[in-house]
């Protein structure tokens, strides 16, 4: 059983046990058929493997080993809007031919929601609010505990987007969530009845 698939030049490898991306590129002046020890290739911020590729023109190119492993298995790159490498698993460290297919970046989001990464509410980095805050929030201005503004300045947010919350406009998956069974949780909330 192969181990390793092969790309470009034999300077690149996917280990096919877990799509890690290798290196043996040479560093400094290149000896023909010279090549240093096989090194994990380091990924983004986003945890994509790329490397750098020299264009005809001189110039330096980022390429994702993605599409590299595509190419290599014979899957020719199709014009846009095709043209992004999916990840089945929506690991973008795991390289392996079997993981990658082409397609469009709506079918990427798409299998990204469907695979539950979805970002929404606290997953967002811009969140400032939190599902019970925000519970709680719709919850007092239903039952005319606290105005929208009030929250907003206590939750230091604009009054804006402490309506688009409450109001279900924002924050759309807790829309049919009862703040009460969130904190006392459904089965505590019947026997104090």
């Amino acid at each position: 059983m192969k181990k390793y698939l092969i790309l470009k030049d034999a300077r690149y490898r996917i280990r096919l046990s877990d799509g890690q991306a290798q290196s043996r590129a040479t560093q400094g002046p290149q000896v023909p058929g010279k090549y240093s020890k096989w090194r994990p290739i380091k990924h983004n911020k986003l945890g994509y493997a790329k490397i750098n590729n020299k264009q005809r023109n001189g110039k330096c190119r980022q390429t994702a080993i993605s599409h590299l492993v595509l190419e290599t298995i014979g899957k020719r790159r199709p014009d846009p809007p095709c043209d992004n490498a999916l990840h089945k698993n929506d690991k973008p460290w795991d390289n392996r031919p079997c993981n990658l297919r082409w397609g469009t970046k709506k079918e990427n989001r798409t299998d990204r929601d469907l695979n539950g990464n979805d970002i929404i509410g606290e997953k967002s980095p811009r969140a400032v609010l939190t599902e019970r805050i925000v519970l709680w929030c719709r919850f007092a201005v239903e039952n005319k505990i606290r105005k929208v503004s009030e929250l907003a300045k206590e939750y230091g947010v604009t009054h804006e987007s402490m309506r688009l919350a409450v109001y279900g406009i924002n924050w759309k998956h807790l829309n049919g969530i009862n703040w009460v069974d969130v904190v006392f949780g459904a089965q505590q909330r019947s026997q104090h009845r």
